[in-house]
């Protein structure tokens, strides 16, 4: 990017700014971060030694032989953190997107009203909906006392720029390392709603027993959460099963094996629970035959070349962190998953402090972190498959 770019965006929203120069920093900020985003703009193209001649050393007061604490507090007062700071977001938060991969689309997210964990009401059952007779009133529903408990953890990384980093202008290596640190906040993310979808311990969050469906205050192991009879693990709704073992998806009539079991759900009063299920998550190794079964025009293994059932019907999901290769999972998820965030994926930027500065040559830093926890809140919208 040319020198003298990005000052001069910042002067000319010192106009709009009313000469007030943060606020003009920040309008800037979000005018090269559209660039970024729309990609007229690549964070491998701003250079930082560039940013701070422009924003932070004008007039070339400092060099790499000033003292730390000099630049820290050029870097500090001026437009510099604000504007690098966008830079940095441009760089983490798409390495976090596709990190994430398709996880993102078997939640529901919602937004938490606590930081600790957190109970989502459990919808009971009460008698359905009936007819309303002369002279009667209707029937009343109600949340029962029965809820789901979603725990929630706070994860983050902190990347430092040092003296050195600006003045050798490591513009690729601080891009490298935000792209890294985005990296591993996407796959930590999709390692957490995929061992949630199993009933597994979120190993991530410290814990030796699975909290990923807790109910009515108990945490439910996997082999009672998913299971052929619920009424004496969850709830008395009767037998509704969420299991069909030996079901590998190399069968041809899998898919319909584990969505007839959609077809029995009941609720606690006994009526009919309508599940249609949308999605069917997977382990890569067994990829070849999604893509078979659910793209394929015509019928698998078929020599008559009959068309197939199952041609866009479902949506596929491909989870890398199942623990098994061979069980695969078909359903509703986002009507069973739900993701709570304190807060969104975000980078902040810190001003650096002397101590750090005078021990490390640390003149700012940045943090990217994100806030949330995923849970189950049912269990009838999720057939596990074994093979």
């Amino acid at each position: 990017m040319r020198k003298g770019v990005i000052s001069d965006l910042v002067e000319q929203y010192k106009v709009q700014a009313g000469g007030n120069s943060d606020k003009a920093a920040n309008l800037a900020a979000n005018h090269l971060g559209r660039l970024l985003e729309e990609k007229k703009v690549r964070p491998e193209d701003i250079s930082i030694k560039a940013l701070f001649e422009e924003l932070a050393n004008p007039n070339g007061d400092l060099d790499m032989h000033s003292d730390t604490q000099a630049i820290a507090e050029a870097v500090s007062t001026g437009n510099f953190a604000t504007i690098s700071n966008t830079v940095m977001n441009s760089s983490v938060i798409p390495a976090y997107e596709v990190a994430l991969g398709g996880a993102a689309s078997i939640v529901t997210e919602m937004d938490a009203i606590k930081t600790g964990p957190e109970e989502i009401a459990g919808y009971t059952a009460t008698g359905g909906f009936e007819v309303r007779h002369e002279n009667m009133s209707y029937g009343e529903t109600s949340f029962g006392e029965k809820y789901w408990t979603i725990d929630k953890y706070d994860f983050g990384e902190i990347i430092s720029l040092t003296r050195e980093a600006i003045f050798d202008d490591r513009t690729g290596q601080l891009i490298r390392r935000a792209q890294r640190a985005g990296e591993k906040g996407g796959q930590l993310r999709q390692k957490i709603i995929t061992q949630t979808l199993e009933v597994a311990a979120r190993t991530k969050q410290g814990e030796s027993t699975s909290r990923a469906a807790v109910y009515g205050g108990s945490a439910i192991t996997a082999s009672n959460f998913y299971n052929a009879d619920h009424s004496a693990l969850i709830d008395s709704a009767g037998t509704n099963a969420n299991l069909k073992t030996s079901n590998g998806i190399t069968a041809t009539n899998a898919i319909s094996n584990a969505a007839l079991l959609f077809k029995s759900m009941l609720d606690e009063e006994g009526d009919e629970v309508v599940v249609n299920p949308t999605t069917l998550m997977y382990a890569p190794d067994i990829g070849q035959y999604v893509w078979e079964l659910l793209r394929g025009t015509v019928k698998r293994g078929d020599t008559n070349d009959l068309q197939n059932y199952n041609y866009g019907r479902y949506a596929d999901v491909e989870l890398p962190f199942l623990s098994s290769g061979t069980t695969w999972y078909l359903g509703a998820p986002q009507k069973q998953l739900v993701w709570l965030w304190v807060w969104k994926p975000e980078t902040a930027v810190q001003r650096t402090q002397s101590e750090l500065a005078f021990q490390s040559q640390i003149v700012l830093r940045y943090r990217f972190n994100w806030f949330g926890g995923c849970g189950h809140t049912d269990y009838r919208y999720i057939v596990k498959n074994t093979a």
